[in-house]
């Protein structure tokens, strides 16, 4: 499925009641220069000079998270706290600031 946020559509995902997967595109971009930050509730992904971040619509285990970077692909493997499908990825309480150039 495309990952898909109030401001567009950034990549492929993946989800189980248990876990939630999004594939970005790595540009071509050398993984030392990828800056990746996972939060229980947001994530970020910043490789000048494109930027990707969400505020999550529920809560993920960020100790248990992996990223993969190979392929030209960015991985992340996000394991949710609560075995429950989403349906969307985005909180809609949240002011969505995800955006990609």
């Amino acid at each position: 499925a495309v990952v898909s946020t109030q401001s567009g559509h950034y990549g492929r995902g993946t989800e189980s009641e248990t876990r939630l997967d999004l594939s970005l595109p790595q540009k071509g971009i050398r993984s030392n220069k990828i800056d990746v930050m996972v939060t229980n509730l947001y994530v970020k992904v910043n490789y000048s000079p494109y930027f990707f971040d969400v505020h999550l619509k529920h809560e993920i285990d960020d100790c248990k998270t992996r990223v993969v970077m190979a392929d030209n692909t960015i991985t992340l493997h996000l394991i949710k706290e609560e075995p429950i499908l989403w349906e969307t990825l985005v909180n809609p309480a949240s002011k969505d600031s995800s955006r990609r150039k």
